[in-house]
């Protein structure tokens, strides 16, 4: 007699389970793992990038310049151009 009650009961509340609102979407732990591993690589390659453009400032800030003529100010304004690039 409890079988008979429940099972009707069962069998209803699995076919609500599979109906989902229009304009929704399921999301499925591939989707997540996929959505992770992208973030992770992207910043990866921040983090990379991140650090070659910090070598390359204290490359040059403890780099010694000193001016002797014409062409070391020229050689200057040739690296603060590139700075500037960057």
């Amino acid at each position: 007699m409890i079988f008979s009650r429940t099972l009707p009961m069962r069998l209803s509340m699995r076919r609500h389970a599979y109906t989902s609102p229009v304009g929704s979407a399921v999301i499925t732990s591939d989707d997540v793992f996929d959505y992770m591993l992208n973030l992770r690589e992207l910043n990866t390659h921040i983090d990379q990038e991140r650090e070659k453009l910090f070598q390359e400032h204290t490359q040059a800030r403890h780099t010694v310049f000193q001016l002797r003529n014409l062409d070391d100010y020229e050689e200057l304004k040739k690296r603060l151009a590139e700075l500037e690039e960057k």
